[in-house]
């Protein structure tokens, strides 16, 4: 579903082309959901390990606090009893000594972990990302309900890194059908209240499409539940896809990768 719903956008383009660390985070937190998945109840040494690439997300960029956060909120939605409890009480202290250190450099440098946000010295430059995607989303609680649509939508450039391109839209519609299903409904809840909550995380911060890159790692796990359906009778969604995925293409991608790989090769940016 991640693959689908970004990979041919202006958004996916302008990340991969450019080296920015978002789709690292998206990496990270893909497979520590797989690995979730993979052991079914994960056990003490495995919240450990996922702690360790929770931690990693966060030390690399505060927007990577939040797919670490909303990890840990997975993870308490199939919690059970004391023995669960302890076991997210590994996770979060190991993700904190990983992360830690990579905090206290910017508390030594700086005298706040959260530079240069919330008012810490140079501020500014929290405003000025802030700033970055007020144009398109920014307007307000009640625009919440349209975001699909305004992430969605291709080459508009008044949004420096693009949108997800058009194929969001019906991966976002496959993904609700588990919650409308009695027997997937808990499983799509696991998958949609971790999403949700990035997606609020994001809205009430730094609302620039690429922070939202690595939530499509949780979308991927909220179509899950509709898998077999897709490989059987989904060809025609597919197909629709696929049209939706070409359609969102911007006309100078190849120009976009080829100045950048010349870059790249010549040793300067792009």
């Amino acid at each position: 579903a991640a693959s689908w719903a970004s990979r041919e956008s202006l958004l996916a383009l302008s990340m991969f082309a450019g080296g920015y660390v978002e789709p690292l985070l998206g990496f990270l937190l893909a497979a520590a959901l797989l690995l979730v998945d993979r052991n079914g109840e994960p056990d003490l040494r495995t919240h450990c390990v996922l702690g360790v690439l929770a931690g990693a997300m966060a030390s690399f960029k505060l927007n990577g606090a939040f797919p670490a956060a909303c990890l840990l909120i997975r993870l308490i939605l199939q919690s059970r009893g004391r023995t669960d409890a302890r076991r997210v009480a590994a996770f979060c202290l190991t993700a904190l000594a990983v992360a830690a250190p990579f905090y206290l450099r910017v508390i030594l440098e700086t005298g706040s972990p959260l530079h240069p946000y919330f008012g810490s010295a140079g501020a500014e430059t929290s405003e000025y990302h802030h700033a970055l995607g007020t144009e398109k989303f920014d307007h307000g609680v009640w625009w919440l309900p349209f975001l699909p649509f305004a992430l969605s939508l291709p080459n508009l450039r008044r949004l420096y890194d693009g949108s997800f391109g058009l194929s969001l839209l019906p991966w976002l519609g496959v993904a609700c059908l588990p919650l409308v299903r009695r027997g997937m409904r808990k499983a799509a809840l696991c998958a949609w209240i971790p999403l949700a909550a990035y997606a609020l995380l994001w809205f009430f911060t730094s609302p620039q499409a690429r922070f939202l890159l690595p939530s499509l790692a949780f979308l991927a796990l909220a179509v899950r539940p509709v898998a077999a359906w897709l490989s059987g009778r989904g060809k025609v969604f597919l197909a629709a896809t696929l049209i939706c995925a070409a359609c969102s293409v911007p006309p100078d991608a190849p120009r976009l990768y080829a100045s950048n790989w010349a870059a790249l090769l010549r040793g300067g940016d792009g």
